[in-house]
């Protein structure tokens, strides 16, 4: 029987000023060209125009790389989803903006900012839909948050480890 009442519970939210969509998981295919990547979003017919309101709906994370310090963390457990706010598809590789990802993260003493942003390299944002996995793990200006889910953030449940 485990001892929690050591461990110390922290909300953190990775906030992101956008991400680049580098590959596509599919059951037969691979992609991660620039051309195949607009090739795919083409082909199944999503459009700027309706690409902001399919990947709010269906925005998740996956819990695939690796911790630098991961004996710091005891858990950690992805609780929300905000936005994305704008989505780019066609000119140029895929992306994603102005989105974030609300965590629960528990360790046996609180963590600092620093020490929360070794999470960026645990976190991919992804997007599944039609047996499809779109991943953007290309990240430009995030930063981690203290802070809580607040509303119009969308619940999730993806835990690590």
């Amino acid at each position: 029987m485990s001892d929690d009442s050591n461990k110390n519970k922290q909300y953190v939210c990775l906030d992101f000023g956008g991400a680049n969509c580098t590959y596509i998981e599919t059951n037969e295919d691979h992609l991660d060209e620039e051309e195949d990547l607009n090739a795919w979003f083409a082909e199944n017919g999503i459009s700027e125009d309706d690409a902001v309101g399919w990947a709010t709906k269906s925005l998740t994370v996956i819990f695939d790389g690796d911790l630098d310090d991961p004996e710091k963390f005891k858990s950690i457990r992805a609780i929300g989803i905000y936005g994305p706010n704008a989505v780019e598809v066609g000119d140029g590789i895929p992306s994603i903006s102005g989105f974030a990802v609300y965590l629960e993260v528990e360790a046996d003493s609180g963590l600092s900012e620093e020490e929360l942003e070794d999470i960026f390299h645990l976190v991919i944002p992804v997007i599944e839909i039609n047996n499809a996995r779109v991943a953007f793990t290309e990240f430009n200006d995030y930063s981690v948050l203290l802070e809580a889910p607040s509303d119009g953030v969308r619940p999730v449940n993806v835990i690590w480890p």
